[in-house]
């Protein structure tokens, strides 16, 4: 199989709307543009609705990415979908509800009216852009709301349908037969995408199953990042996309660090040691196995040579480190030990292991928490203050 896989990154929208999350417009151009680099075919790179500063970013990005499309999201409006296109993006995100739950407890609307709405958004884009239509909480809608928005988007000619899986409430199995299921009712017409959410830890796996079933348009976070529990990794789906599926994806994959610790920056929310592929510890070994296996032939632990994803390998000392990993870095200095003198050596370097200083530990927790805090978002007591000033001044 080597049909190109379009990744499409969600990280300026979904990931800016991470609770706690404001990534200035500055920091949002130099993701946008190291996305660009990276070789990310388009992304969905905010809302205009937000305000003018989100409006000024997408213009700024439209003009400045080279080869990535930018793309902006916006509520099933033709208000909306004017404020976008006044940005001049090359994809227009229409956010379509298509549950049940969704069209009368949310919007308080019918599905005819939704539909509808849909034709007004894209006759005012009139091919100016490419039009990309989320169905929202597809995974919670009927078969006949699903076949419905099929229906409208083939007959409007839009060019994409995104099945999201808004709260990440499907099982594998569930979420390959919903796949292949709209791959079968869009035959002839838009292209398929996906948009998984990570509720229950699954949004990168389905993302992949999704792939594997056809889906050639996956939408990304770098980092994970998104709504709640957050979204499908831009790592992990398009390392996972390129080596276990054998597909290409246009994504420089030594890109993926750097691209991760610009949006950490910017994001101010860091990343796990455990974090596949850009994590510290991804690459990173200590127990005595698994550096013995390494040392004889590093595929025996790592599923991918960390080079090839911007990486490099760690041999770590510590409580779990074995007597070959010590004879390889003694042989390396040319220092001879007995067996016994090298166990001896192994005691010593697990003794100091465990002297860890918890209170170092507690103080780091401490100001983590102090910054989690801050980034709150805007007090509650602040904006009852501000709307007793309002009111004072009207009167």
């Amino acid at each position: 199989m080597t049909e190109r896989v379009r990744v499409v990154d969600c990280t300026l929208r979904e990931g800016d709307q991470t609770a706690g999350v404001s990534m200035p417009p500055g920091r949002k151009l130099e993701i946008a543009l190291s996305l660009d680099d990276a070789g990310v075919a388009m992304a969905d790179a905010g809302m205009p609705a937000v305000n003018v500063d989100e409006q000024r970013f997408l213009r700024e990005a439209v003009a400045q990415c080279q080869r990535m499309v930018v793309g902006a999201s916006v509520r099933c409006r033709p208000d909306m979908v004017r404020l976008a296109m006044d940005c001049g993006v090359g994809a227009v995100f229409i956010i379509c509800p298509i549950s049940d739950g969704h069209l009368s407890k949310r919007l308080g609307m019918e599905r005819g009216r939704l539909l509808d709405t849909l034709g007004e958004c894209v006759d005012l884009i009139g091919g100016r852009a490419s039009i990309e239509v989320v169905a929202e909480d597809a995974s919670r809608a009927s078969k006949e709301n699903l076949s419905a928005l099929v229906d409208a988007a083939t007959a409007l000619g839009v060019d994409r349908v995104y099945l999201a899986d808004t709260v990440g409430s499907q099982s594998p199995e569930a979420w390959r037969a919903l796949v292949q299921w709209m791959m079968h009712c869009l035959r002839g017409g838009p292209e398929l995408g996906v948009h998984c959410h990570n509720d229950f830890g699954m949004a990168t796996a389905l993302t992949v199953a999704a792939i594997e079933a056809g889906v050639r348009w996956p939408t990304v976070t770098v980092n994970g990042l998104g709504e709640r529990a957050g979204n499908a990794d831009l790592g992990s789906v398009v390392v996972s996309t390129e080596t276990l599926l054998d597909l290409k994806t246009g994504v420089r994959l030594s890109s993926l660090p750097a691209l991760s610790k610009i949006v950490e920056r910017a994001a101010c929310v860091p990343v796990p040691a455990g974090h596949p592929i850009v994590g510290a510890n991804a690459f990173r070994h200590e127990s005595g196995i698994h550096v013995h296996g390494v040392l004889a032939d590093p595929g025996m632990y790592e599923a991918i040579e960390p080079n090839r994803v911007g990486r490099e390998r760690t041999l770590l000392l510590g409580k779990h480190s074995g007597t070959a990993h010590l004879a390889a870095l003694l042989d390396a200095e040319e220092v001879v030990l007995t067996p016994a003198e090298l166990d001896a050596l192994r005691s010593r370097v697990q003794a100091e292991a465990m002297k860890q200083d918890s209170a170092a530990f507690d103080a780091l927790l401490e100001a983590e928490a102090r910054h989690r805090q801050a980034a709150q978002g805007v007090a509650v007591s602040q904006v009852l203050l501000w709307a007793h000033e309002m009111v004072v001044g009207r009167e």
